[in-house]
């Protein structure tokens, strides 16, 4: 994995919580919430999306607001609404943050955005513990959750967007005006987690044949490599990241890879992206066949067909699947895709390398069988003693 494991992606930290900022400033709302803690709790749980992460954070904060102050009158957006919370006298530090996060994300279901999904389960459950008085407002419940991976109708993701990719090259991307004047937050922000010593191992290893590497995230990436005249922007997050850390010659499964193949058989995104086993078999495939393109394809036969081809059939059997992970998420999706395999036959081995320090991300990861260890270097030194080398 790329976050948090490969790479501090501090430029994402920060742009999630500089967004916040910029959106929340008015009453200094923003000062009363912990944002530099709240990703780790979100993680713990399975939202990785940066975008999931503002759009969740809103929503509880209006939500406990109304709960005080009751039902604004007058309010037609977001925008209306955060100004009518700094108007207010309730005491937003006080709001728990970490156990409304830990309380409501189980209820997303999986195969859609985490922020829509909780949106519908509030209007279509029949529990009142998501989100019980926001969704009294329905349309600025809309607003705020319905539309988290759109620039042009959430102004939270609007703002993110404009920070991680840098004034210009939003604009140019969108064809929105930069609110914002500034350099790429990935580019000032992100550092490697990846010694020189374990760079030059990983590199050694992999040219004698005796690991094949692979970066595996979910970051916003370009399609396939070797697919030219694309039709929609590609924000190459992922590529970015890889050099960042010096390992852009490897192959790369991202989430412009998977859109792509997504679009191409008529599938949403997020019944292919992590959690889902498609994401980690193509991983796993493209790490053997090192053609990014034939292993979607390959993959997409074997998750959505239960067809598995000659080739990954004679590679694959007996292999060893080592994913260092630091989401719960991540995981999960490996472990399908491991089971999807090995209901072929393959006895495919798979050792789960867990990377964190936050206490919740630890017990999550744990609780899915990892070896957790607090940082990539401490974790590639036994992975190195356990194969020998």
């Amino acid at each position: 994995d790329m976050d948090n494991v490969l790479l501090t992606p501090g430029g994402y930290r920060m742009a999630y919580r500089d967004a916040m900022r910029f959106r929340l400033s008015k009453g200094n709302i923003c000062d009363q919430i912990p944002l530099n803690g709240l990703p780790e709790v979100f993680e713990s749980v399975g939202v990785t999306n940066e975008w999931d992460m503002m759009a969740i954070t809103l929503a509880i904060l209006v939500d406990q607001v109304i709960a005080k102050a009751g039902i604004p009158n007058g309010i037609d957006s977001v925008a209306d609404c955060i100004h009518w919370i700094s108007e207010q006298s309730f005491a937003i530090d006080a709001i728990d943050f970490r156990k409304e996060i830990l309380e409501i994300v189980p209820f997303a279901s999986p195969g859609e955005p985490v922020s829509l999904s909780l949106y519908k389960a509030s209007m279509n459950g029949s529990t009142n513990s998501i989100f019980p008085n926001l969704k009294d407002l329905n349309f600025l419940s809309m607003e705020i959750l319905t539309h988290t991976a759109d620039v042009f109708q959430s102004i939270l993701t609007r703002t993110f967007q404009n920070l991680i990719l840098g004034s210009e090259r939003f604009e140019k991307a969108y064809n929105l005006k930069a609110e914002i004047q500034c350099d790429s937050y990935l580019e000032k922000f992100d550092q490697t987690n990846l010694s020189q010593n374990g760079l030059d191992w990983i590199e050694e290893q992999a040219k004698r044949g005796k690991i094949y590497p692979i970066l595996f995230t979910a970051r916003p990436s370009l399609p396939p490599k070797g697919i030219g005249n694309f039709d929609r922007f590609y924000s190459p997050e992922a590529e970015a990241g890889a050099r960042v850390v010096g390992l852009q010659q490897l192959p790369l499964i991202g989430m412009g890879r998977v859109e792509y193949i997504a679009n191409k058989n008529g599938r949403k995104l997020e019944e292919m992206l992590k959690p889902n086993s498609f994401h980690a078999v193509a991983s796993i495939f493209a790490a053997v066949v090192r053609n990014e393109m034939t292993s979607l394809e390959a993959a997409y036969q074997l998750c959505f067909n239960n067809e598995i081809t000659h080739f990954e059939e004679q590679n694959l059997q007996n292999a060893e699947v080592h994913v260092f992970e630091d989401s719960p998420g991540g995981v999960r999706s490996v472990i399908k895709a491991i089971e999807k395999l090995n209901s072929f036959d393959q006895q495919v081995e798979l050792t789960i390398w867990g990377i964190a320090d936050h206490a919740d991300k630890v017990s999550a990861l744990e609780k899915l069988g990892a070896n957790v260890f607090s940082d990539l270097d401490s974790a590639l030194l036994v992975f190195q003693k356990r194969i020998g080398d």
